[in-house]
């Protein structure tokens, strides 16, 4: 299933412009690009990872952390493609997720490999993404 298929990328760019369904348009963008983060690389290949007895990277840092306590940083990286309108058509997440939480109630920063994205093998936001970790907190 298409986890933004519900949405139709016709937003109006602007603090007062709603969507089709009467939300912000910025609420809806950010919960579109949620929805492709979220989607890793495709629920193909997160069934083979589950398949194979594996975790996918957020499964393991949701199972690692004290509950309540993730915060994600640079969840919506990835390469981006566009229609010949220039309206997002998809996102291909990156496959290192980083961020803060807990463990123990002790602050920690994560950085994980997805291996359902691109085989895990690392993009070139991969370094940004870690390095901004000190800032999020």
């Amino acid at each position: 299933m298409d986890p933004v298929a519900h949405l139709d990328g016709n937003l109006q760019v602007g603090t007062g412009a709603f969507d089709s369904s009467g939300r912000l348009w910025w609420q809806s963008e950010i919960e579109r690009r949620t929805a492709f983060a979220q989607a890793m690389g495709g629920d193909d290949k997160v069934q083979r990872q589950h398949h194979n007895g594996r975790l996918t990277a957020r499964e393991r840092i949701a199972a690692l952390v004290d509950e309540g306590s993730w915060r994600e940083i640079g969840m919506f990286t990835g390469k981006a493609e566009y229609d010949d309108e220039h309206r997002l058509v998809h996102v291909t997440p990156s496959n290192v997720i980083t961020g803060l939480g807990r463990i123990g109630g002790r602050d920690v920063c994560v950085v994980a490999e997805d291996y359902t994205v691109r085989g895990g093998s690392s993009e070139s936001t991969s370094p940004e993404k870690c390095s901004r970790r000190r800032w999020a907190r």
